[in-house]
């Protein structure tokens, strides 16, 4: 999410859209001086039955249930709430080692085919903690050979498997390969459970904790992949940000111009940790408090990520 005085740039849904402030352009955001109103409501009327008022005699006041309305880019305000549309969670149950080293894959997977035969490579960092755990799950998908190898210099370490079940399986479920790397819509199938444990792989695989500010960081080069975890991680109730930032200095080779980038606060941290096998996490690891300035939201039945604009500007200065 990035605001200036010149345009919006966020993820509705599917993807970074950019609208122009002067634009007469509509947004569908969250009325934020209404749900104040709403909130300091409640608050009052909490406050009066814990001490026993009696509200006969206050006067009644009514707030519409509706507060999402379409605003022109030119007059949204800092007090609106910038709403993204979270996607429905799947019923089809996976087994969480399958899921688990689909995310991986996700993260860490090149996909060889030619000559007649075909194969599945992960290169990782030979002191990974969840190698294990990889050779471990793949076992389960095939019966074929697991190979691994030392891979480039330093600690570079190459784990395959070359069969034909095991290319067709991960094919399945990602695609394309690159900055064009992305979820097949067999994924966005899964169920809540399966979706975190294929999540939980993926930051095993490209996510870092940390540790100052106690929160995962995970980067991508592929924009598409980067926002299929973000609706994953948002499906889930995982509250997290998807940012992007220009490409500079030192960075592996690629097409991209940008770096997608998900982060997961430290409160919310608690709630993918159970999935993840890379010890990324330190044991000793006490999230911070939350402040609930981001929320779920739910209107005729359609659930949104709402996200305060005051708080987006906060978090980018």
């Amino acid at each position: 999410m990035i605001l200036s005085d010149k345009y919006f740039s966020f993820i509705p849904l599917g993807g970074w859209k950019e609208i122009k402030r002067k634009e007469k352009q509509y947004i569908t955001i969250l009325d934020g001086n209404i749900l104040n109103k709403k909130r300091k409501k409640e608050s009052d009327r909490k406050y009066r039955i814990s001490k026993g008022i009696f509200s006969k005699d206050v006067k009644k006041v009514y707030i519409s249930n509706k507060l999402i309305k379409e605003k022109q880019a030119q007059d949204v305000s800092s007090k609106d709430i910038l709403l993204t549309i979270l996607s429905p969670v799947g019923n089809v149950f996976l087994e969480k080692d399958k899921s688990w080293i689909i995310g991986v894959c996700a993260a860490d997977g090149h996909f060889y085919k030619g000559g007649g035969s075909s194969s599945v490579c992960f290169t990782i960092n030979k002191n990974e903690s969840h190698s294990f755990e990889i050779k471990n799950c793949l076992k389960q998908i095939t019966t074929g050979k697991i190979s691994e190898r030392k891979h480039g210099e330093g600690n570079g370490w190459r784990i395959r498997i070359g069969t034909k079940a095991s290319f067709d399986f991960f094919r399945k479920y990602i695609v394309k390969k690159g900055t064009e790397k992305r979820f097949a819509e067999d994924v966005f199938d899964l169920d809540k459970e399966s979706r975190l444990h294929l999540v939980g792989g993926y930051l095993d695989g490209d996510g870092s904790f940390n540790k100052r500010e106690k929160k995962i960081i995970a980067n991508n080069y592929s924009e598409n992949m980067t926002d299929q975890i973000y609706r994953l991680l948002l499906s889930s109730n995982i509250v997290c940000s998807f940012n992007k930032y220009p490409l500079y200095g030192e960075h592996f080779k690629t097409k991209s111009e940008w770096c997608y980038r998900i982060i997961i606060p430290s409160s919310e941290v608690p709630k993918i940790q159970p999935y993840m096998r890379s010890k990324k996490i330190p044991i000793d690891f006490k999230p911070k408090k939350s402040r609930k300035l981001r929320f779920f939201y739910k209107e005729n039945n359609i659930e949104y990520f709402a996200q305060p604009i005051k708080e987006i500007l906060y978090r980018q200065s």
